[in-house]
C-alpha cells in the first residue's frame, strides 16, 4: 500500500512539476532560486530519484497520520508555487537582502542532499519485514545520529530555501500554517510507533538527539 501511494504521488506530481519548472524558468533571469526550481523540475520529469528520496525519507514505518501527508504535500506545493508567483506579480513584502539570494540555493541543495543521504541510510530497512535490530542499528548511522527525522528536516530546509531565497512572505506563512503542523503531526505519530517497537532503546535515543534541528528541537 505504501509503495502504491508513493508511486501514485510521483505520477500525480508531473503536472505540478511542469508548472514549477515554468515558474523557475520565468524567474531564473532575475533570481538564482529560479534555476534551482527549474533543475528540480527537470530532474523530477527525467526520473532522477531526488524527489522520490525526499518522499521515502519522510518515515520509516507505515504512518497512521494520513492527515499529515496531505498537510505536508499541500504545504510543499504551496511553497514551490507561491514563492515564484509572489516574486513575479507582487511587490516585495519581506526585505530584499542580497544574502538571501545565496541562502536560498544553499538551503535547497542542502535539503535535497540531506533527504538523499537519509534515504540511502534507510535502504537497509525499507523492505516489508523490518527487524528491531536493524532499526536500532539505523539510529547509529548517518544523519540519524544527530536528528531523529532527517527526511522532515530535509523537506523543511529546502522549503525555507525557496521561501527565503525569493523573500516570499506568503511562502513563509504556508510553511508555518501547513508544512510545520504536518511535519509535527507525522513526527508525533512515528515517534509513538518507534517507542512501542523499540522501548528503552528508542527512549535513550530521544534523550541524545533532536527531532528536526540539532541543538534546538
Amino acid at each position: 500500500m505504501r509503495c502504491k501511494l508513493s508511486r501514485w504521488l510521483l505520477i500525480a506530481g508531473i503536472l505540478p512539476a511542469l508548472v514549477v519548472g515554468c515558474l523557475g524558468a520565468e524567474t531564473a533571469g532575475s533570481h538564482p532560486v529560479g534555476w534551482c526550481l527549474l533543475a528540480l523540475s527537470v530532474a523530477y520529469l527525467a526520473g532522477v530519484p531526488l524527489c522520490g528520496s525526499m518522499i521515502n525519507a519522510l518515515g520509516i514505518l507505515k504512518s497512521r497520520a494520513s492527515g499529515s501527508l496531505w498537510l505536508v504535500i499541500s504545504g510543499s506545493l504551496g511553497v514551490l508555487l507561491a514563492a515564484p508567483v509572489e516574486h513575479l506579480v507582487l511587490p516585495d513584502i519581506l526585505p530584499a537582502w542580497d544574502w538571501l539570494e545565496t541562502v536560498g540555493p544553499v538551503g535547497i541543495a542542502g535539503g535535497v542532499a540531506l533527504g538523499a543521504w537519509a534515504q540511502a541510510v534507510r535502504r537497509t530497512v525499507s523492505h516489508a519485514q523490518v527487524r528491531t535490530e536493524q532499526l536500532v542499528s539505523l539510529l547509529q548511522r548517518g544523519p540519524y545520529r544527530a536528528v531523529r527525522h532527517p527526511g522532515c528536516s530535509a523537506l523543511l530546509l529546502a522549503a525555507l530555501g525557496v521561501a527565503l531565497g525569493y523573500g516570499s512572505a506568503i511562502a513563509m506563512a504556508i510553511i508555518v500554517c501547513l508544512l510545520l503542523p504536518g511535519l509535527a503531526m507525522r513526527i508525533r505519530v512515528e515517534e509513538r510507533q518507534m517507542l512501542e517497537l523499540l522501548g528503552v532503546a528508542y527512549r535513550d535515543y530521544t534523550g541524545r538527539t533532536q527531532r528536526l534541528v540539532p541543538g534546538l528541537w
